[in-house]
């Protein structure tokens, strides 16, 4: 014998009315998980972008010291250095702003989730304009197109500075002379 479930009350104005404790309960759990993803989600690009930001420049330092075997100068009068250097430090400080604004979005949607919970365990009645998007907002799609442009930039910027980085030359007593050898005999 196959039991059905009972339909959920039809939404009414702000929210369904009477709903059972089962119910609150589910949606109680759903949002629990939502902003426990959220924090996940924001724990993960942290970690990613502190990997990114904190280890990128000494791989590239890294690869610059192998290349020239340990001797390189750097050419900090040239234009093109300070270029670089503004594009790199600029791009790096947008970086952080932008990631702030995507935090702060979780910030505010997890404490709207919160809200609801305490509107759930105290009225019963849930308000799902409250809690359900039907898509990202547009201002943290285009913080994220964003983000992506300027580690575009980021990348040309620290490239900018890396051509300015040459060999040092070989200084007269690190070569080793040779003594001219002697011109092999000659058969006549």
């Amino acid at each position: 014998m196959s039991e059905t479930l009972p339909n959920p009350p039809p939404p009414s104005a702000p929210g369904f009315e009477g709903v059972s404790p089962e119910v609150k309960q589910a949606v109680i759990e759903q949002l629990a998980n939502e902003i426990q993803a959220s924090a996940d989600h924001l724990m993960s690009l942290r970690t990613r972008t502190a990997f990114t930001i904190w280890v990128g420049p000494y791989v590239v330092l890294g690869s610059v010291i192998v290349a020239t075997k340990g001797a390189f100068t750097l050419n900090v009068r040239n234009p093109l250095f300070a270029i670089g250097l503004i594009i790199a430090v600029g791009c790096y400080l947008a970086l952080g702003y932008l990631a702030g604004r995507i935090e702060r979005f979780s910030l505010e949607r997890s404490n709207q989730w919160r809200r609801c919970i305490i509107q759930v365990a105290e009225t019963g009645k849930v308000d799902p304009a409250l809690y359900l998007d039907s898509e990202l907002p547009s201002a943290i799609v285009r913080a994220y197109i964003t983000i992506f442009t300027i580690l575009l930039f980021c990348f040309f910027g620290v490239a900018a500075i890396v051509t300015t980085i040459q060999s040092k030359p070989e200084s007269a007593a690190s070569v080793v002379s040779q003594p001219p050898q002697a011109a092999p005999p000659q058969k006549r």
